[in-house]
C-alpha cells in the first residue's frame, strides 16, 4: 500500500467477499456512478471530513433484481480495486526509484568532492617538490 514518498508497506488485500462494515474506510474516494449525455460517467470528490459512514444502511429500495446489481456492480468493484492495487504499485516503484535516484546523485556528489579534495592534494604535492628542487639547484649554484 502507498502512502507517501517516505512510506509505503507491502499489504494484502480481500476483495471478495467484503463485509458491509467495510463499505467505506477514512481513506478511500466518494465515487459517483451517474450518466451523462446518455453515456455512463464516474466522477469522484473527496469525502467530507464531518460525514464519514462506517456502515452501510439496509433501508435502501432498488428497481432492479439483487442478482441484476451485483451481476454489475462485481465487475465494476473488482475492477477498480485492481486498478488501485496497479497504480499503488506503480507509485511505490517510482517512490522508491526516486530514493535510490537521489542517493546514487549524494553518493555521486561526495566521490566528486572526495576526488576533487585528492586531484588537489597530488597537484599540491607536485607544486611543492618542483619548489623544493628548484630551491636546492639554486643553492648548489
Amino acid at each position: 500500500r502507498f502512502f507517501s514518498f517516505s512510506r509505503n508497506t507491502a499489504a494484502t488485500r480481500s476483495l471478495l467477499p467484503f463485509e458491509p462494515h467495510e463499505a467505506t474506510h477514512d481513506m478511500d474516494e466518494v465515487w459517483h456512478l451517474h450518466s451523462k449525455e446518455g453515456k455512463f460517467a464516474v466522477t469522484t470528490q473527496p469525502e467530507p471530513e464531518h460525514h464519514s459512514p462506517k456502515y452501510v444502511d439496509y433501508n435502501l429500495a432498488f428497481d432492479q433484481e439483487p442478482e441484476e446489481i451485483m451481476d454489475q456492480m462485481i465487475p465494476l468493484y473488482l475492477n477498480s480495486q485492481m486498478v488501485r492495487t496497479v497504480e499503488e504499485s506503480i507509485a511505490s516503484e517510482m517512490a522508491i526509484r526516486m530514493q535510490s535516484m537521489k542517493q546514487a546523485s549524494e553518493n555521486a556528489g561526495k566521490l566528486g568532492h572526495d576526488l576533487a579534495l585528492q586531484y588537489n592534494r597530488q597537484r599540491q604535492d607536485m607544486i611543492t617538490s618542483a619548489l623544493i628542487e628548484s630551491l636546492v639547484h639554486a643553492e648548489d649554484y
